[in-house]
């Protein structure tokens, strides 16, 4: 949470989850836009962490909506892998904008209201710049 008001940005208005806890869903609902958007890539654990029930109450009253995308296998991604290896998936020409996280709002306004072609999005954070 501190970390999100450290970037000096207003409401986030949508959350990637890639870590697989859902107490960092949680935590960040505070700074959320009502009507945001969260996009849960991680992986849970099977053994029945997230109480589903409870955590869509939370969400529910902030109305939120989800994406869910981390249906990967094992399989799926070894053929991933391969294809990358192979240079028959470019995934570097995938990429059609690049951002500081300080632009976040923006990148996500562009995805949103497709405003401007756009398929792959980065975000480039201070400590992959060489500056923390």
């Amino acid at each position: 949470m501190a970390a999100v008001r450290g970037l000096g940005v207003g409401p986030v208005h949508a959350l990637v989850e890639t870590v697989g806890d859902a107490r960092v869903l949680l935590a960040f609902l505070p700074a959320m836009i009502r009507g945001g958007h969260v996009v849960i890539a991680g992986f849970y654990r099977p053994s029945g962490d997230v109480n589903l029930p409870t955590s869509l109450q939370a969400f529910r009253n902030f109305e939120l909506s989800f994406d869910l995308v981390s249906g990967a296998t094992r399989e799926r991604l070894e053929a991933t892998m391969a294809w990358v290896a192979d240079g028959r998936l470019d995934t570097l020409g995938c990429l059609t904008h690049r951002f500081p996280v300080e632009r976040a709002a923006e990148a996500w306004r562009i995805i949103a209201s497709k405003s401007e072609p756009v398929l792959g999005v980065v975000l480039d954070w201070p400590a992959s710049r060489g500056g923390g």
